[in-house]
């Protein structure tokens, strides 16, 4: 059953477990970021930070949440499994505040909460989509040819099609859009990074 935010008593669970494993992170000094892993509300596999626990660069929370899943179900594919992560350097007064002053869940994801994830969100969106447009062997070999990406599509138009005119707008297109959107990333940094210098001065 859903709450008033959309959101059901087993994600709330779920949550405060992700947050359980970025507090036992900080424990022992890594940055406090918790993960876990279900399917249809049940932990398939949990875990906090544990770079400097393990002296891993790799030892990220998400990571070690999903090898532990893939572990137990006893493959790489993770089929209807759904991942939780907190956010690292999330002031909680704040969020208690949003509370103390009225406002509900929706609106204190919304108006605390996303814009302090902003940046992160963008900058991966930006690292899986700048791939997605040019990338067609990684995505043959890792994906056994059954994921199709936009660098796939413009193979098939130039070696398959001998499409050479199609091939090359789409090309140029694609170098557009990707020039648009790296734009807006720098004028979005930008702006945060002076919004942050006025408010310190």
């Amino acid at each position: 059953m859903l709450d008033e935010d959309g959101f059901t008593s087993a994600d709330t669970s779920l949550m405060r477990l992700a947050l359980d494993e970025a507090e036992r992170a900080a424990t022992h000094g890594d940055a406090p970021i918790g993960a876990v892993v279900a399917r249809d509300g049940d932990v398939l596999a949990s875990a906090g930070n544990e770079r400097e626990l393990r002296l891993d660069p790799t030892a990220h929370a998400e990571v070690l949440a999903l090898r532990a899943a893939a572990e137990r179900l006893g493959g790489w594919r993770l089929p209807e499994t759904t991942l939780y992560v907190t956010l690292e350097r999330m002031d909680r007064t704040l969020i208690e505040a949003s509370k103390d002053l009225g406002a509900g869940r929706l609106a204190t994801f919304r108006q605390v909460t996303l814009p302090i994830a902003l940046p992160g969100l963008i900058t991966g969106s930006i690292l899986v989509f700048i791939p997605m447009m040019g990338e067609y062997v990684i995505p043959q070999i890792l994906g056994y040819g059954q994921t199709f990406t936009i660098g796939n599509a413009l193979v098939l138009r130039f070696l398959e099609f001998r499409d050479w005119p199609a091939g090359s707008a789409q090309a140029v297109g694609l170098i557009f859009v990707m020039f648009v959107t790296i734009s807006f990333y720098l004028w979005f940094t930008n702006r945060g990074r002076q919004v942050r210098e006025q408010s310190v001065l």
